[in-house]
């Protein structure tokens, strides 16, 4: 596996979880970061699962998000009928998923801050042996065990998918 893949994985489920839903995963297929692998995973989550099955589908970039997309459009969903439409979310917040966004394709996205980003590779070419307490205190973000914490913000169309049959 991928680290960030699985770190953003857990974090989703405890969320999921802590607000009261109940998960039944079809899958957890990692589609390593790519449009055309994630097409695939879908297409074949489709066929195997039934798309009356498929409640929703939560990706861990948005290229991913945007594969499985693609593979939903061609069976005629999320053409931007709320009706006939499978809530899918990503991350990172590029451009493309931006406008699936306000088309109606896509549920969300969490757009990462490029320019804290920016700041902590800066810091960190300049300061090649800085300590994470004293980056830490440079870009104020948490950092532990040689992991920097981002910000993220939400991005998404505020429909209300929390389905019945999610909720336990």
């Amino acid at each position: 596996g991928n680290k960030d893949n699985t770190e953003r994985t857990i974090a989703l489920v405890s969320e999921f979880l802590g607000s009261g839903f109940e998960l039944n995963p079809l899958s957890d297929n990692y589609s390593d970061w790519d449009l055309q692998k994630a097409y695939k995973d879908m297409t074949t989550q489709i066929r195997k699962n039934g798309i009356e099955n498929i409640e929703l589908v939560i990706a861990n970039n948005d290229d991913m998000a945007l594969g499985a997309i693609k593979a939903l459009q061609e069976i005629g969903y999320n053409l931007g009928d709320e009706s006939k439409t499978i809530p899918v979310f990503g991350v990172d917040g590029v451009s493309s998923a931006i406008k699936a966004i306000k088309a109606g394709y896509m549920a969300g996205t969490v757009y990462a801050d490029t320019s804290v980003l920016a700041e902590i590779c800066l810091q960190l070419v300049n300061n090649f042996d800085i300590t994470e307490k004293e980056l830490s205190s440079l870009i104020y973000v948490p950092i532990a065990n040689h992991t920097i914490i981002v910000p993220y913000e939400p991005f998404a169309t505020f429909i209300n998918y929390r389905s019945p049959k999610l909720l336990k």
